[in-house]
């Protein structure tokens, strides 16, 4: 039966509105400055991998060098700590990536002499750390790991070029003892990586540990919360805004996860950020932000007061508050 034009235009009105609803959800809030901080210290280089502990204390990676910078978040105090060089145990150790426990706990993982990888927990009194070597299969490519408190550790990674050619691109996820022995291989399919695009796109992933004692592992299309056992608590469907953002850092406060989503501008192009904040225990969507023009890159997310931003205003550095809205 055929609808009379007034019962059509009805009908076109509310499938309009309902449409333009669902694109007003989709764009991000703006975030806006609460408050900010000036920063007494040198001007550095880092990379976009920064990291927080409970204290609000901050740490980059420096560049060119392989060393990391610890400033306090009041920008009162800072500390550099330079990676060890070769020695009985390996020629070299080369930088891969670092993480902060909440406790403060700083550790590197490091690729040393004949494809063995290595844990260095560097002290926070800095008078020297300790150094672990993990129970890594051969032929193994790490590109990221988080630890618990206790100091058992999670890695992930892929199997490289040099492998056999049923486990070439075969994803690696696997829990380490302190010590760096094995305690268990994550079981569960993570999905394989294409080795042909290894290094020329931004890779996606990361870990962070929760309050509940929980590590939250991203993925590119979900998160999934493992135990110190090594067991999956839950798994989290992660539905980005658009398909081409890259899901490449994550963070965890009171409760709620914050996603980094970047958008790839190109080679020597700064990519646009954008930050989905959900709920830890279900993932459900808090909310989209992206930063205001001019507020830097995001160091820190806490549910309490936001996201910290670096900043740069007058040739020095500065720590500026955006809070949610």
């Amino acid at each position: 039966m055929s609808l009379p034009p007034a019962a059509k235009l009805a009908v076109l009105a509310t499938v309009l509105i309902s449409a333009l609803a669902s694109a007003a959800a989709q764009e991000p809030t703006i975030l806006r400055e609460s408050s900010s901080v000036a920063w007494p210290v040198p001007r550095f280089s880092a990379g976009a991998s920064t990291q927080c502990d409970a204290d609000g204390n901050v740490y980059f990676r420096l560049f060119p060098s392989d060393g990391l910078l610890k400033v306090a978040h009041d920008g009162s105090k800072y500390h550099l700590y330079e990676l060890p060089a070769g020695d009985s145990d390996s020629k070299h150790y080369g930088f891969v990536e670092f993480n902060v426990t909440p406790s403060g706990d700083l550790r590197v993982l490091s690729d040393g002499s004949g494809g063995a990888y290595y844990v260095l927990l560097l002290d926070p009194d800095f008078s020297g750390g300790s150094k672990t070597k993990l129970e890594t299969p051969e032929h193994l490519s790490l590109n990221s790991f988080a630890a618990f408190e206790s100091g058992a550790m999670l890695v992930t990674g892929h199997f490289n070029r040099h492998a056999d050619k049923e486990s070439q691109g075969k994803t690696y996820t696997a829990m380490f003892e302190p010590s760096g022995k094995l305690r268990s291989v994550i079981a569960g399919h993570f999905g394989d990586v294409d080795l042909a695009s290894v290094g020329k796109k931004l890779p996606e992933g990361g870990a962070a540990l929760g309050e509940d004692g929980f590590l939250y592992l991203l993925r590119s299309d979900e998160v999934v919360v493992i135990s110190e056992s090594g067991t999956i608590v839950r798994r989290m469907p992660l539905k980005k805004p658009a398909p081409e953002l890259l899901a490449t850092r994550i963070g965890v406060s009171g409760g709620l996860l914050s996603v980094e989503l970047e958008k790839d501008q190109g080679l020597g192009k700064v990519p646009e950020r954008q930050y989905l904040v959900l709920t830890a225990s279900r993932g459900d969507r808090v909310g989209l932000y992206q930063p205001g023009a001019g507020m830097g890159a995001v160091l820190c997310f806490s549910r309490g007061t936001g996201f910290a931003f670096l900043t740069v205003r007058d040739e020095k550095f500065g720590l500026v508050t955006a809070p949610l809205r």
